[in-house]
């Protein structure tokens, strides 16, 4: 198991040194709506995903969240990726909390709908181009990833750049700094997340990439050997779309607008935290996949052109949104140091 120390703190002493901001509270589970069951899982440490209880994980807190609701009170075991995997395959773990599709472990685990997507981006050092589109684009260089992470056919198939396997993005972004590595591969969140929190030594020592390489949903997983597996799943999939439409998938992820398909039409709309959606159109929103099961593709709308969801409510332009909603919000999601707020990204 992995230090609990931020992955921030810990990268920026390494660097120069710098005090910690404070961590918001995560979200707290509504109480659960039937007689709760336990469910004990497991997940392999992946800052802002995954981590300690005193860091920021938001995927942790929004499978905790969703199971509450749903009726089961979820513990979560943060180890080794790999331990997770043997643990699952073993029985020791019900399920993970936060797993990539794998063709290896559709053999013996069952997944829920995507609620996360990870877009893995390049970081370097200052002064390194980062514009890279494409791993053709690389030929040469040594590019850190994380040993045992699924990242697809597009990185396993891939001649080049070479792949260096680290322990975790932590070591990586270590070995950049060092000279070891031209490149790491990370998710755009985590990303933007060390820029948003410390800006100044990230524009001294860092370039970050906006290309997004490769994608990768994140899903809840339980072994197909677990009782009542599908069912939970069901559940769990079916409270997804009630928190992006009351606002709690918004308040786990500290993002004021979400970009996704909540009705399973195949078209993204800008679904608001709230019944406070301030003077102007949303211009960007935390973008995720689909969580309603359609299971197609879905029709990717520029949120200045899609429908506007307010308290679960569909309008088909801003102008028809109610003007007792176009209030400036009293308290933005996101507005304290180091919380991942929508606005900051581009997607």
């Amino acid at each position: 198991m992995h230090n609990p120390r931020s992955l921030f703190a810990a990268l920026l002493c390494f660097l120069i040194g710098c005090a910690s901001s404070s961590t918001p509270k995560p979200a707290q589970a509504p109480t659960a709506k039937v007689s709760a069951e336990k469910l004990h899982l497991a997940a392999s440490r992946f800052p802002p995903f995954v981590d300690s209880a005193d860091q920021p994980r938001v995927a942790l807190d929004l499978v905790t969240a969703a199971l509450a609701r749903a009726g089961y009170i979820a513990d979560t075991q943060l180890t080794s990726l790999d331990a997770v995997i043997q643990g699952l395959e073993a029985g020791q773990f019900d399920g993970s909390s936060a797993l990539w599709r794998d063709a290896d472990r559709d053999a013996f685990l069952l997944y829920s709908e995507p609620y996360l997507e990870n877009r893995m981006v390049l970081v370097a050092r200052k002064g390194t181009p980062v514009t890279a589109a494409s791993f053709a684009e690389l030929s040469g260089k040594k590019v850190g990833v994380v040993e045992g992470y699924a990242y697809g056919p597009e990185l396993e198939q891939a001649k080049e750049p070479v792949f260096v396997r680290g322990a975790d993005t932590e070591e990586n972004l270590r070995a950049l700094l060092r000279g070891e590595l031209d490149y790491v591969l990370a998710d755009a969140l985590l990303v933007h997340h060390i820029a948003h929190q410390y800006p100044e030594q990230t524009q001294a020592k860092l370039a970050l990439g906006e290309n997004t390489l490769l994608a990768r949903t994140l899903h809840l997983t339980l072994r197909k050997d677990l009782p009542n597996a599908q069912l939970i799943l069901e559940r769990f999939n079916r409270e997804l779309t009630q928190m992006l439409r009351d606002g709690s998938y918004h308040q786990a992820l500290r993002v004021d607008w979400i970009h996704a398909d909540i009705d399973g039409d195949g078209v993204l709309e800008m679904v608001a935290a709230g019944d406070e959606v301030g003077a102007e159109p949303p211009r960007k929103g935390y973008k995720v996949a689909s969580v309603t099961g359609s299971g197609g593709p879905v029709t990717d709308q520029h949120p200045s052109n899609a429908r506007i969801v307010v308290k679960g409510v569909a309008y088909g332009s801003w102008d028809a949104v109610p003007e007792q909603y176009k209030r400036n919000p009293a308290s933005p999601m996101g507005a304290n140091p180091g919380t991942l707020r929508a606005t900051v990204f581009e997607f």
